[in-house]
């Protein structure tokens, strides 16, 4: 199953299946492992038939489909709560760096400032989502 990208829940790059729904449509299902005794079971938007000569109904499809939502290299999905911790650990940094700022590079609380903002606008994107 090299074809399909890795799961962008639980990264898994192995273990799926591509369940056919009807006759002209499938899905991919991860069937990858979170931990030791639960499995991902993410599943794929529906792919539907692309032509009459395929030997499983909408798997090109649903394969194209699976692939376009896994995350790019590089990048990984962080949980709200640990993304909102790291956000108050770096306020509470940049707070105490301000503080005391006698003898203390500015450029450690401005870099402070622009890691918060970014994770201000993760955290109103997450929002938007739920």
């Amino acid at each position: 199953m090299s074809e399909l990208k890795a799961c962008p829940f639980c990264n898994n790059s192995t273990d799926f299946l591509i369940e056919r729904i009807d006759l002209s449509s499938s899905v991919v299902i991860c069937q990858g492992m979170v931990d030791e005794h639960c499995a991902c079971l993410a599943r794929g938007p529906i792919g539907l038939q692309d032509d009459d000569g395929e030997e499983q109904p909408g798997k090109a499809a649903a394969i194209r489909e699976w692939n376009s939502r896994a995350l790019p290299k590089g990048y990984a999905l962080v949980p709200v709560d640990q993304l909102k911790k790291i956000h108050r650990d770096l306020d509470a940094c940049q707070k105490l760096i301000w503080a005391n700022m006698r003898g203390c590079d500015p450029a450690y609380y401005e870099d402070a400032l622009v890691s918060l903002a970014h994770i201000e606008a993760m955290l109103a994107a997450a929002q938007e989502v739920e």
